[in-house]
């Protein structure tokens, strides 16, 4: 199993959690100017938490 995703706007991190490779986008306000360019044809998104 993959837990590989791909991203043309933000910078992905590898971590390791219990031997299992992830990558993770660390966030932060910083990141707040890349939202419209990585929200662009994006119709509709799902809020989980």
């Amino acid at each position: 199993m993959s837990l590989d995703f791909s991203t043309k706007i933000f910078e992905k991190e590898k971590i390791v959690l219990s031997n299992t490779e992830e990558y993770i986008v660390r966030g932060g306000r910083h990141l707040f100017p890349l939202l419209p360019k990585a929200f662009e044809g994006i119709r509709q998104i799902g809020v989980i938490g």
